[in-house]
């Protein structure tokens, strides 16, 4: 025969389980919004460009 589980147990475990889906949430608003500021940055360079003209030195590396 099986014994029950302990409830402190399972506490423990809904616990852990809720602060790990909290963090992962963060994580995905936080590439989301990093991915965004990317985004209005690129767009930014570009409509810059167009309007201003494309400047005589075009960076080749990526920008972080």
């Amino acid at each position: 025969m099986t014994a029950l589980p302990n409830p402190a147990d399972l506490a423990a475990r809904r616990a852990w389980a809720g602060r790990a889906h909290a963090k992962l949430r963060a994580d995905v608003v936080d590439a989301r919004l990093t991915a965004r500021s990317r985004s209005l940055g690129r767009a930014a360079r570009v409509r810059r460009w167009l309007l201003d003209g494309v400047p005589e030195r075009i960076p080749t590396g990526r920008a972080r």
